[in-house]
């Protein structure tokens, strides 16, 4: 599965941020996902976005990076330094209109949690360093017990991707 993170090419140039891919190969499963990250030099980087389908690194976070041979980008070889924000994901179910999903997701505002959906029903909902971790997770337990959305950390993302697509 590829997905690219990153988009606005022409915008992020400006900001001095370049796109690196992150890989992840689980039970015989590989996994690319591109994001956009700040070049810092001797092939260090600073995540600038969410990651959507690889677990384990966060906005903010500081990677190396480096360009294999046949590929155009860097490739994340490790994670030097966590910034401090957790990531988790959830699909809502299709009973729930977008109008509604807006409105539950707001509620994540006052944890200093933001949200960002990068296809229909699924989204990945990123904590800062100062947020309410434990109440976010709280609140994401309240909309899975009201049969709202399923997430993490109750349902691993393979399943969350799985779900987006059955119900």
């Amino acid at each position: 599965m590829l997905i690219k993170s990153g988009t606005g090419a022409a915008t992020q140039d400006d900001e001095g941020l370049v796109l690196i891919q992150i890989n992840k190969t689980q039970l015989n499963k590989h996994t690319t996902e591109s994001t956009w990250a700040k070049s810092l030099g001797a092939d260090l980087y600073q995540i600038k976005g969410p990651l959507h389908l690889i677990t384990g690194v966060n906005s903010q976070d500081i990677v190396k990076a480096v360009i294999l041979p046949g590929d155009a980008r860097p490739s994340l070889s490790k994670v030097v330094r966590r910034s401090g924000f957790r990531t988790l994901r959830l699909v809502f179910l299709k009973t729930v209109l977008l109008k509604d999903r807006k409105k539950l997701l707001e509620e994540l505002l006052q944890w200093n949690a933001t949200f960002v959906t990068p296809f229909d029903r699924f989204y990945t909902v990123e904590i800062s360093p100062d947020g309410n971790y434990p109440a976010v997770c709280s609140y994401l337990k309240s909309l899975s017990v009201q049969k709202l959305i399923v997430h993490e950390p109750e349902v691993s993302l393979e399943a969350l991707l799985r779900f987006r697509f059955l119900r």
